[in-house]
């Protein structure tokens, strides 16, 4: 990257990410505005002093979130193509600029954040938010009414860490909603400073540079940082243990994966996938990898003595509204246009036929992933985690966080893949009101454009790396040299 892309780079991303914002923010609902005071007007003032406005603002808005993902698209290009030109006193400032108007502007795209906060303000007033739902916080608390109506009269699906975590930013804040918000914040950035020291540390250092950028994808700013969902911290965990489990430091790598799953449950799949890992290595392997994982998991029956397995019972609660994401609801759309389109009546009953075929052929692609994957603990983690969403019930675009982030540590496909999940995923659940059709077209054209950019341009420049960390050169007779990419962790 030449010093003119460097400059180019960290003007232009912080315009388009205060334009997504700015075009975002004045659309949330008056509770939101209340509770974020003085904070949404900061962060729309650059486009506040636009004397335009557009008559179609949603679709602006999604001009705006495509513009943000192919100019993150075009600087992976450009550090993919010429790594060693990369101005290094410029691309740290280029990386603060790009992530800094969702690290500093108010939250949007998602209003989990103003539920963690009423949840933590339950625990504070000595309410247990897995027998008490957020709507007994009562009609006048200003964060209920800010917070999801959907899953107001819910119990919390979360484990007790992340109560524990949601409880002190209540105490942080004294009754200050405001506060309890920033103080979320705060920690989802240091989530995200952490996993890039983290894939920084460990991948190839002709790759640090392009590693970097990935990581701070659209999809992570988008849907991670600016809402505060609770996936970055889990995607921190979960990337620490397969570093350790790598390294074979299996005793930290199973405390590191049960705290995540104190967090959100679903990364306790990872103890089944470094479990496998642990027994390839060895019986001792294994037995130190399940002790650490026990032992965390007794500790945290400490964290919350009053019931610390009372998520259990409310994990279906993501389950309990339809899902228009996952590969099966896409299909069962596309089928109810058809029918529709042919008239038909009555209805199909595909539902729980999909349901249970995409089921069956995730945990049959998953077995086998474990079963014959060459990739490192990492980028296997990563491709069992993402088949397991995307056939799951329910799936959201911040699910895919720790996937995105674990990909980077596996081999050079592995890299695509992340490259077209941080592309695509931010493009999905916007706050915008379009027909079912109209956002499947979107997701699919996003997708495979990612996925076609990723193998005809990510290929030749990332796959196939020399020891270097270069692009493989040209030979005389112009074919390209056969450089491998040494896998993380070996």
């Amino acid at each position: 990257m030449t010093r003119r892309v460097c400059l180019g780079a960290a003007f232009l991303g912080p315009l388009l990410g205060l334009a997504v914002l700015g075009l975002t923010i004045p659309r949330q609902s008056r509770p939101e505005l209340a509770v974020l005071g003085g904070w949404a007007p900061w962060s729309t003032t650059a486009w506040r002093a636009v004397p335009w406005r557009p008559k179609h603002p949603q679709a602006v808005l999604v001009a705006a979130v495509l513009c943000l993902v192919l100019f993150w698209l075009f600087v992976a290009w450009t550090l993919m193509r010429a790594p060693k030109q990369v101005k290094r006193s410029w691309f740290p400032v280029t990386v603060v600029a790009w992530v800094a108007p969702f690290a500093l502007g108010a939250p949007a795209f998602s209003r989990d954040l103003y539920s963690y906060v009423a949840q933590g303000e339950l625990m504070h007033r000595g309410l247990d938010p897995y027998a008490h739902p957020v709507a007994a916080l009562g009609p006048h608390s200003s964060v209920l009414a800010a917070a999801d109506p959907t899953w107001r009269s819910f119990l919390t699906p979360y484990g007790p860490l992340a109560l524990r975590l949601e409880q002190l930013a209540a105490a942080v804040g004294r009754h200050n909603e405001l506060a309890a918000l920033i103080f979320l914040r705060v920690v989802s950035v240091l989530c995200l400073i952490g996993l890039v020291a983290l894939v920084r540390r460990f991948v190839h250092p002709g790759r640090r540079d392009l590693a970097t950028w990935l990581v701070c994808s659209p999809l992570l700013l988008v849907h991670g940082i600016s809402p505060a969902h609770l996936d970055v911290p889990v995607g921190l965990l979960l990337v620490c243990a397969a570093v350790l489990a790598q390294k074979r430091r299996f005793v930290s790598a199973g405390v590191l994966i049960v705290l995540a799953g104190e967090i959100k449950a679903t990364a306790l799949i990872a103890l089944v996938v470094l479990a496998v890992h642990a027994l390839a290595v060895g019986r001792g392997a294994t037995f130190r990898f399940l002790a650490g994982a026990t032992a965390a998991l007794a500790a945290s029956c400490l964290i919350y003595l009053r019931d610390p397995f009372g998520w259990a019972s409310a994990l279906a609660t993501p389950t309990s509204h339809w899902n228009p994401y996952t590969p099966w609801s896409v299909l069962l759309l596309v089928v109810g246009e058809a029918r529709q389109h042919a008239q038909l009546q009555g209805p199909s009953g595909l539902g729980p036929v999909l349901r249970g075929l995409a089921a069956g052929i995730g945990g049959i692609l998953a077995l086998w992933l474990l079963a014959r994957s060459r990739r490192a603990a990492a980028g296997t983690l990563g491709m069992v985690m993402l088949v397991v969403f995307l056939s799951a019930p329910v799936v959201w675009p911040w699910y895919l966080l720790p996937c995105a982030a674990l990909l980077l540590l596996g081999v050079g496909r592995d890299w695509i893949l992340s490259c077209a999940l941080g592309a695509a995923g931010a493009l999905v659940a916007l706050p915008i009101k379009i027909v079912p059709a109209q956002r499947v077209a979107v997701l699919a054209v996003a997708a495979a454009g990612a996925g076609v950019w990723g193998l005809w341009r990510g290929s030749a420049f990332v796959d196939r790396f020399d020891a270097d960390g270069e692009p493989p050169q040209m030979s005389v007779a112009g074919t390209r040299s056969e450089g491998a990419l040494t896998p993380a962790g070996t």
